[in-house]
């Protein structure tokens, strides 16, 4: 009886860890899909603004073609 519990609170603490590290993995790995992609949409952003700025500076006041 008393090896079964030691036994079973050993597994569910290993479980707990095997847990802890999975949520980890997926946190870390969410962080940096994340952080890639912001920078991804941020460069996007830039590179779509700055095209917006040269076609509006190249038309001038005819406006758009």
């Amino acid at each position: 009886m008393n090896t079964e519990e030691n036994l079973k609170s050993m597994l569910a603490t290993t479980g707990e860890w095997l847990f802890i590290g999975l949520a980890a993995m997926v946190v870390a790995r969410l962080v940096l899909t994340l952080t890639t992609t912001v920078s991804l949409v941020g460069v996007a952003m830039v590179a779509v603004g700055a095209l917006a700025y040269l076609a509006g500076f190249r038309a001038g006041s005819g406006g758009a073609r």
